[in-house]
């Protein structure tokens, strides 16, 4: 049976086989999603690998919805295959291109999010994102933008992150930014924020999703929602401000390497050059926190691969 034969055998089975099919943009990820609709009734297929496996989607599902968050409920389920509640359809990030006075609620929102994140405890063993994962996911840029950069660059990433310690691990869902977030306006509380893509879900510093929201690839964020975001959650969570400055600038630096790797690992191996854009954003997000004196030898091993970038 075919991939396309095997979707529509799951929506006869559930129903929805003839509901009018519409292909959402997809992510870097190898899935992809289809809006169904039926008048007025919408719902979300997501489409994974036949091989994936989608227990983390699930079990996070139910985990942020059993905890007073809106995440999308699944409906049914076969293999790879997920029928979802449909959230809405507009992305903070395109409600914010269209009513940019909105930014700084929707992001204060985001944080409140982020913080009752935070108060739940899986019943299931996550992975741990430590200053040793920091580093090993950190060598995608090594490996892809600067290959000939010694072992110094990760080493010193690594030695910062650990200095961190100690911190509480708490629940991050690792890819928190304005077009994994559905706005809902008309909803109460925290069901206005409706959270999407969260299967990679790890145990990390407090402060990781923050830095996803405000360190976002795709978007410049005003300075002032930056400020009110980061003194929103400065105030709930009580963290020393020197102490919040040093991580919120490591976990940046750690990201945009990352990311930075890759972007470049989906143009050269993918062929994908959509995310070509981005790129002088990262980097910016990359000198700019490697201007903190906590991360003063890092920046010195990276000093001449940042310059490919000017």
């Amino acid at each position: 049976m075919s991939d396309l034969e095997q979707i529509d055998d799951f929506l006869d089975q559930t129903g929805v086989g003839d509901w009018a099919r519409e292909r959402l943009p997809q992510d870097a990820s190898s899935r992809h999603y289809l809006r169904l609709r039926d008048g007025s009734s919408t719902l979300i297929a997501m489409v994974s690998e036949p091989d994936a496996s989608v227990e983390s989607f699930v079990k996070m599902s139910e985990l942020l919805v059993g905890n007073g968050l809106s995440a999308p409920k699944v409906l049914a389920r076969k293999g790879g295959l997920l029928l979802l509640e449909d959230l809405g359809q507009m992305h903070a990030a395109d409600h914010i291109g269209l009513f940019p006075q909105d930014e700084e609620k929707i992001y204060l929102w985001t944080v409140q999010a982020i913080a009752r994140i935070q108060t739940i405890s899986p019943t299931w063993d996550l992975p741990l994102l430590d200053a040793k994962k920091a580093r090993t996911l950190a060598e995608l840029f090594t490996e892809w933008c600067a290959p000939g950069l010694g072992q110094g660059a990760l080493e010193s990433l690594e030695e910062a992150w650990h200095t961190l310690e100690p911190y509480p691990r708490v629940l991050s869902l690792r890819d928190l930014h304005a077009e994994n977030i559905i706005w809902r306006p008309e909803k109460a509380g925290l069901d206005r924020i409706g959270l999407l893509d969260f299967q990679d879900a790890v145990l990390t510093h407090p402060l990781y999703d923050l830095v996803s929201l405000l360190r976002d690839a795709r978007r410049d964020v005003k300075p002032s929602t930056i400020r009110a975001a980061k003194s929103e959650f400065l105030n709930a969570s009580q963290m020393n401000p020197n102490d919040f400055e040093k991580a919120f600038a490591t976990i940046s630096v750690q990201r945009a390497l990352r990311i930075l790797g890759i972007f470049k690992r989906l143009e050269v191996r993918d062929g994908k050059t959509k995310y070509r854009p981005f790129i002088p954003r990262m980097v910016a997000y990359l000198k700019e926190d490697l201007k903190h004196p906590h991360l003063a030898e890092l920046a010195r091993h990276l000093e001449q691969e940042i310059k490919q970038y000017d």
